[in-house]
């Protein structure tokens, strides 16, 4: 991550507790719902973030590949029957017209399998 994101992720988790810090100081009577309130907003916050801060890490995307793009590579996961696990494909790729090659994950199917092999 580069020091500039950083610098927003770090912003991102401390604006919220700041200001949560600030309200509840600024009330003296402190109703019972207003701290429950945010006791479960802060965390829900910091959940939800965590999950968008995948696609800041080159996580794989679950979006649809593009139309027109150049393979780099791919790694194939195969389906365990005695896991449950249903297996996946995750392809690196370059869009056309992108600087930047891009992760997808993608079901496992075998006519895909056979295709990239």
């Amino acid at each position: 991550m580069n020091p500039a994101t950083m610098a927003w992720v770090v912003l991102i988790y401390t604006v919220p507790l700041v200001l949560a810090a600030l309200w509840l100081s600024a009330n003296p009577v402190r109703r019972p719902w207003q701290v429950i309130v945010v006791l479960v907003l802060l965390p829900l916050f910091y959940i939800l973030h965590f999950m968008l801060l995948g696609r800041l890490q080159g996580w794989p995307a679950e979006a649809p590949v593009p139309d027109a793009f150049r393979l780099l590579a791919h790694r194939v996961t195969e389906p365990d029957p005695r896991t449950g696990d249903p297996g996946e494909i995750v392809i690196w790729l370059q869009a056309e017209g992108h600087e930047r090659p891009r992760a997808h994950a993608l079901p496992y199917d075998t006519g895909l399998h056979r295709r990239l092999n």
